[in-house]
């Protein structure tokens, strides 16, 4: 029998959200997997009982209250690869998704097992759209290289192209936005993606969630730049273009995207054209 996960980390704060999410899982039409919790702080008891009220197998791996954001989800990684996880897919404690959506994503990566990930569209809670149109496949940088569409909630890892030294070598990012660094990684290092274009994840905005969808205020615009300097600052190392960025944006030659109803995240920016 093949070791498919879903993985999460669970934190206080979001605790009044994990029994939707769990009645999300439970709803799922495929259930041959099991929910890989990174418990960040939680009372374990608490926790375990609350999980037990649904049909759900589950591993709970506690933590003390001390970790980053990207070394939990480091963890979570180390910890599937551990237990040799054939796919890991990806799914906030605060988020909910469509009940295809774990069978969605082993199909498709069984049916390309070259695959290095997969991804799904994301809908407000009120269904609305998140973001636009999805690109159907993400085979380079380039498709992600000043904005970001590949989110810890919507995507589903192959994990045969996560070797335990390239997880390790994560250690680097201590990034709000691991996401991001994650799957340019992947990309820098041969993975290529594709879309689920069936199955949905259901995305919460409120104040804990880090890359809602922004104002065009200057506190979201000094946040992104931020955020953008960074990305790049890590990705330098790893191919030139991010120099490039690294050097234009510190020399503020950027322009602002006025004028757009949608966003993916971090796009309010865009360097400007030579």
């Amino acid at each position: 029998m093949k070791n498919y996960f879903f993985g999460s980390v669970i934190y206080p704060n979001a605790v009044s959200f994990a029994d939707e999410f769990l009645q999300s899982l439970n709803l799922q039409t495929f259930k041959e997997f099991t929910l890989l919790l990174i418990n960040d702080g939680v009372d374990e008891p608490a926790l375990i009982e609350l999980i037990n009220n649904y049909n759900i197998q589950y591993e709970i791996i506690s933590y003390p209250n001390n970790f980053t954001p990207a070394e939990l989800r480091i963890n979570l990684l180390r910890e599937a690869k551990l237990r040799s996880a054939e796919y890991l897919i990806l799914g906030d404690i605060d988020d909910t998704f469509s009940t295809n959506r774990v069978e969605e994503s082993i199909t498709a990566l069984e049916l390309n097992n070259q695959l290095g990930f997969v991804y799904n569209k994301l809908l407000l809670m009120n269904g609305k759209s998140a973001m636009p149109k999805l690109r159907s496949e993400t085979k380079d940088v380039e498709c992600i290289l000043e904005y970001n569409y590949l989110g810890l909630s919507n995507t589903a890892i192959n994990m045969g192209c996560m070797a335990d030294h390239f997880i390790d070598s994560f250690q680097e990012c201590k990034s709000q936005v691991f996401d991001w660094y994650l799957f340019t990684r992947l990309l820098l290092n041969g993975a290529e993606g594709k879309m689920v274009p069936e199955a949905t994840t259901f995305y919460r905005l409120y104040g804990e969630n880090y890359a809602g969808i922004p104002a065009m205020t200057d506190n979201m615009i000094d946040k992104e730049i931020n955020v953008k300097l960074e990305q790049y600052k890590l990705m330098s190392k790893y191919n030139d273009n991010y120099k490039i960025l690294l050097n234009r944006y510190k020399n503020k030659e950027y322009d602002i995207n006025k004028g757009k109803e949608k966003y993916f995240w971090w796009n309010l920016t865009k360097m400007k054209n030579e």
